[in-house]
């Protein structure tokens, strides 16, 4: 399995919209993906505090792919249109992380 990272460091008069990226943008993401995509998760680093250094990280919205070629396939021609959409729910400069997962577990309910 890989992932996708994408981090939105913390910043100064940094604005980040939750509902919109959860909500609207990863649901397009998600819907155009399709079957590649085998998870997603998004984390709120700090609640509202958007104080330069705390949290590091606003936000961190990582997706998952089963291997490197469905991510190819599917992520990378769209990439660009995914990447268009940002400002609509940021003003925060993205850093993006592709790695191939070593350990992923979570415990039973």
């Amino acid at each position: 399995m890989v992932s996708l990272t994408i981090l939105y460091p913390s910043q100064s008069g940094g604005v980040f919209d939750f509902d919109y990226y959860c909500n609207v943008h990863l649901a397009n993401v998600a819907r155009l993906l399709g079957n590649t995509l085998v998870g997603l998760t998004v984390e709120e680093g700090g609640g509202e505090s958007m104080a330069p250094g705390s949290p590091a990280f606003v936000a961190i919205g990582r997706l998952f792919f089963a291997s490197r070629e469905s991510y190819e396939s599917a992520f990378v021609p769209r990439a660009d249109e995914f990447k268009a959409g940002i400002p609509r729910f940021t003003n925060i400069t993205p850093v993006f992380q592709f790695s191939d997962l070593r350990l992923a577990r979570w415990p039973g309910p």
